[in-house]
């Protein structure tokens, strides 16, 4: 996965944020249906708190799709070195993996709370 000294590539990226997105789709699919009954068929046609410009809902979710693809990059990234000084490195990704997934968690469940506040 890592190429050009240690970086990670466009592809593998894409790869990431692609899936957390499919992730997160999954994750709101009964909440997205609700919102098109309404007539809702956009996630920035939904009413909500707007900060700098961006609605609060719109920022949630790229919160979310950014910390699962975060989350899923450490992972790889963790399994990829199996010297002494990988091992060290990946043990204090582990929290770091943890925050990130709860960080998405998080944000697709403040989604209603959002909403609720208009």
């Amino acid at each position: 996965m890592r190429e050009n000294g240690g970086t990670i590539t466009a592809s593998h990226l894409k790869d990431a944020l692609t899936h957390a997105m499919i992730e997160v789709a999954c994750e709101l699919r009964d909440w997205q249906i609700q919102k098109k009954r309404e007539g809702f068929d956009q996630l920035s046609d939904i009413p909500a708190m707007y900060i700098n410009d961006d609605s609060a809902l719109c920022l949630l979710y790229e919160r979310a799709v950014f910390g699962l693809a975060k989350a899923n990059l450490s992972e790889r990234f963790r399994d990829i070195d199996t010297q002494a000084l990988g091992h060290k490195k990946a043990d204090s990704l582990s929290p770091t993996i943890d925050d990130y997934r709860r960080d998405a968690l998080w944000a697709i469940a403040r989604r209603h709370n959002v909403v609720a506040l208009i």
